[in-house]
């Protein structure tokens, strides 16, 4: 497919495949234009980016992080040529160095990353709050509950696709996307970049109202907290006390 894009001079000039190599660009370029522009991945600009180049001890040093709107983690890993396996075992060594980390871990990320843009960092938990325009902050225990790992790479890769396709089956939240550059004759001008998007389904929203909540304390003592602490409701007992809890569709 051919694309031409119309100067100033109302003619249109050919935009011809190029890549970062040609360009004399990095994966740090690549990771600005993403970090700054985060529609060109997320097209709903559902992804609030919190950590850039982020040291995560012996696991190495990620290119971006970033939290949804229910604090679930995103983890993107970006490779300005085809990516290879050890892109994926990379992701994935980010993903279980993470999976246990703390609030406190991620606000640390989030200054350091706020310290090398040279910004004044204030508390995570409010940044992300009115970046997603939530009513109130989430709780700290709100965030990192899921990972989700998402590769983005300049041109594809069989054997990695195929393993990325595995996990995904087996329920590994794992996805990718590929971006192409294309340049004009006069490459002063500038380029254009077409990103293939990431569409992650939305998570169960935290609840923003008040509920009654029958514990029943009395028959099963403990109970209640137990509820609070695991972040769940259930029913037991005869069917006639009422209906039954209903899976999410």
């Amino acid at each position: 497919m051919a694309i031409y894009r119309r100067t100033s001079t109302g003619q249109f000039e050919l935009y011809e495949q190029s890549n970062l190599w040609a360009m004399g660009k990095l994966e740090w370029d690549l990771e600005g234009w993403l970090a700054q522009n985060r529609q060109l991945l997320f097209p709903n600009d559902d992804v609030f980016i919190f950590g850039r180049q982020s040291h995560l001890g012996s696991a190495g040093i990620s290119d971006l992080l970033g939290f949804d709107d229910t604090g679930n983690l995103f983890v993107i890993e970006l490779k300005r040529g085809t990516h290879g396996r050890q892109c994926i075992a990379q992701a994935l060594d980010y993903v279980s160095e993470l999976a246990d980390r703390e609030y406190s871990d991620f606000q640390k990320l989030w200054r350091d990353y706020q310290e090398k843009l040279g910004r004044r960092a204030f508390d995570l938990r409010k940044a992300h709050q009115k970046f997603h325009k939530l009513v109130a902050p989430l709780e700290e225990s709100d965030f990192n509950r899921t990972q989700y790992i998402v590769i983005v790479s300049g041109g594809p890769d069989g054997k990695a696709e195929r393993i990325a396709g595995w996990l995904k089956s087996a329920d590994v939240p794992i996805y990718y996307s590929t971006f192409s550059i294309y340049q004009g004759a006069r490459r002063a001008r500038g380029f254009l970049i077409d990103v293939s998007p990431v569409e992650v389904a939305p998570g169960p929203k935290p609840f923003n109202n008040d509920f009654w909540l029958n514990s029943d304390e009395k028959h099963v003592p403990g109970s209640f907290p137990k509820m609070i602490k695991h972040g769940l409701a259930c029913t037991y007992g005869p069917i006639e006390y009422g209906q039954k809890l209903q899976p999410q569709r």
